[in-house]
């Protein structure tokens, strides 16, 4: 029996069906009273959240945010968008402020008598995040993995809540954490306590980069063991580029390889659904896949066929249970006999391609699509590589992929279906 998924598409996103890994990047570079980052850490901090695991439809960006944006945002994508097995990376790269309390303030807490907090777009007295609230809002998520990056002047501080804190090192953790019945792993990477430069308008800011080259490029990966711990981060950071910066972790997460952070979800066909949206936020939903098969051992050939809804031009696409992003047909990225006529039956495999089941094991997604104009593939090769004969997409292609095809592609048509690999 098919397993057809095109009806979820109209279930609510934020509902715990759809609940998976979740990123939201904010960077605010124009305040009122001046530039306090770098549009730059935009594509620097999808490059690591991509390093860390996470796919690019469960990174949300928002630029130059007022606090009422990030209040909304943060509710509807981080709180009510994640479990507690799904993990959560926040990164913000902006204004920090550092405030005095007051005498009558019940909530005094600060041992150096100060607040600190992140700063949105706005009116800076009633724009900003004070460390306090901040961590009640980090304990409302319930993803037990939390990660946190913070580029911004008294970084350090944004995140102390000392109502409940222990000491970890030059880092804060809150005590939460270490909650015996629901433990959660915490990691907090922040500049430094006190003030930090403005980047220059074509590079990303300092911290940012550290952590791009620490990470992405794996330049802490000091026992070049093809992982990179938090402590690599630390003594990279420390040791090695003698900067003054943070690093907080929850005792579990010494040793932990931040490039396994968000792992796989679970669920391929809310992957399909995720990469639907983001890639044919326009498209036209049909029911035109033909697949004789749901479960395929493997070394099977894959029979699918597909009866074309209008003239156009059609790819398959196979998101894979390793969530590799691939395009299966046609095999060159050149090839122009992919065209169609609206009606024509095509027997893609076998026929087209002979589509064969092979490793990993288990669900895959498979998109068929069809677009009124060719898919310049050509513009995407820094972004793609041959595994045989199949042209993969890294994250960040899938990323560019979707910028290509978000305008003089709204007339696409997209199906989906899901087929299992067994051994």
């Amino acid at each position: 029996m098919r397993k057809w998924v095109l009806a979820s598409l109209l279930l609510v996103v934020h509902s715990a069906l759809f609940a998976e890994p979740r990123a939201l990047i904010v960077v605010n570079v124009n305040y009122p009273h001046g530039r306090k980052a770098s549009y730059k850490d935009v594509d620097v901090a999808r490059q690591i959240a991509y390093a860390l695991g996470f796919k690019p439809w469960q990174i949300k960006v928002l630029i130059n945010a007022t606090l009422e944006q990030f209040f909304k945002v943060w509710r509807e994508w981080i709180v009510d968008g994640v479990t507690e097995n799904d993990p959560m990376f926040f990164y913000f790269s902006g204004e920090g402020c550092r405030v005095e309390e007051k005498n009558d303030d019940k909530n005094k807490d600060e041992a150096d008598n100060y607040d600190e907090g992140i700063v949105m777009v706005g009116d800076k007295d009633s724009s900003t995040v004070l460390d306090d609230l901040l961590y009640i809002m980090l304990q409302e998520v319930k993803a037990k993995k939390k990660l946190v990056i913070l580029d911004c002047c008294y970084a350090a501080g944004s995140l102390r809540g000392l109502r409940e804190i222990v000491p970890s090192g030059s880092g804060y953790i809150p005590s939460f954490f270490f909650d015996e019945e629901k433990p959660q792993d915490f990691v907090a990477l922040t500049a430094a306590r006190g003030e930090i430069p403005v980047p220059p308008p074509d590079e990303p800011s300092g911290f940012t980069k550290l952590i791009r080259d620490a990470i992405v490029y794996r330049e802490a990966d000091l026992d070049k063991d093809h992982a990179v711990t938090l402590e690599e981060v630390k003594r990279y950071s420390l040791e090695i580029k003698k900067a003054p910066y943070l690093v907080s972790a929850s005792p579990s997460f010494a040793c932990y390889n931040l490039l396994n952070f968000a792992r796989p979800s679970a669920h391929p066909e809310l992957c399909a659904n995720c990469i639907k949206r983001t890639l044919f936020p326009n498209a036209t939903s049909v029911s035109a896949i033909d697949l004789s098969q749901t479960e395929l051992h493997n070394r099977e050939i894959i029979n699918l066929s597909f009866t074309m809804p209008t003239n156009g031009y059609l790819y398959l696409f196979e998101i894979s249970p390793s969530h590799m992003f691939k395009l299966l047909y046609p095999l060159s990225e050149t090839d122009r006999s992919n065209f169609f006529w609206m009606g024509e039956r095509v027997s893609i495999s076998p026929g087209k391609v002979q589509l064969q089941a092979s490793p990993p094991y288990g669900e895959s997604a498979m998109l068929v699509v069809v677009t009124k104009r060719p898919i310049p593939f050509d513009k995407f090769r820094p972004f793609t590589q041959k595994i045989g004969h199949v042209l993969t997409f890294n994250p960040i292609g899938v990323y560019k992929l979707s910028q290509e095809l978000n305008g003089p592609y709204d007339d696409t048509f997209v199906d989906i279906s899901i087929v299992s690999v067994i051994p």
